[in-house]
């Protein structure tokens, strides 16, 4: 789809490249989440189903270990086809003349990826708790609110306390963000504050996982 994306811009003249850019970085986040939510159902809900799960839960596997191992196992397979759609993307754009915005793919990626791996602690969560359904529906909510919260709060003040509950998915858009905001310092501060969400989603959804009672 990144590929062919150059023959459906043929009409934008000279924002074609931009317009590719766009598309490709859109492309590759939708099928980050979305290989962070199949992956998290096949991986982990069909064997919480199953009762598979509960066989290694008898065994020397912690329900710690069972967590934080399947969602380091989700993301590397997340962030392996972010590389290869990033390289795609990155092949396209250098198939047309006078582009040279390789250090902004770059960076572009880092965010997305970054924003894959907070959904995905989300996913991995849900996954244990709820059905396929509800799990799409729960990620789906998150991933718009996540985007909004910063309108939604400005229309109703009450609605603050979503900047404590949800992560601030907006800071991971490089879209609407300027190449000047897209520095090494930008970088580091948003994946600091990635890395502190999903060890405290990660957290919650263990002290919760190790409670929960199977029939």
């Amino acid at each position: 789809m990144i590929y062919f994306s150059k023959y459906i811009t043929l009409f934008t003249f000279d924002y074609k490249s931009s317009t590719i850019f766009e598309m490709g970085l859109s492309t590759i986040l939708l099928c980050g989440v979305w290989l962070a939510y199949s992956h998290s159902c096949l991986w982990i809900g069909s064997e919480m189903e199953s009762g598979a799960a509960y066989t290694l839960f008898s065994k020397p596997v912690s329900r710690r270990d069972y967590l934080f191992g399947k969602y380091g196992a989700i993301l590397l397979v997340v962030f392996i086809a972010l590389f290869f759609l990033s390289a795609c993307l990155w092949w396209t754009l250098l198939l047309l003349k006078g582009w040279g915005g390789e250090k902004t793919i770059l960076a572009s990626v880092g965010l997305i990826a970054l924003e894959v791996a907070i959904l995905s602690s989300f996913s991995v969560i849900f996954a244990i708790f709820f059905s396929p359904v509800v799990h799409l529906l729960l990620l789906f909510l998150i991933f718009i609110c996540g985007h909004i919260q910063f309108y939604l709060s400005r229309i109703w003040e009450g609605l603050g306390f979503l900047y404590i509950l949800l992560p601030d998915l907006e800071l991971y858009n490089p879209l609407f963000l300027r190449e000047s905001f897209l520095s090494w310092k930008y970088f580091i501060v948003v994946a600091c504050y990635a890395i502190f969400y999903i060890g405290f989603i990660l957290t919650i959804g263990w002290l919760i996982f190790r409670r929960k009672e199977f029939a």
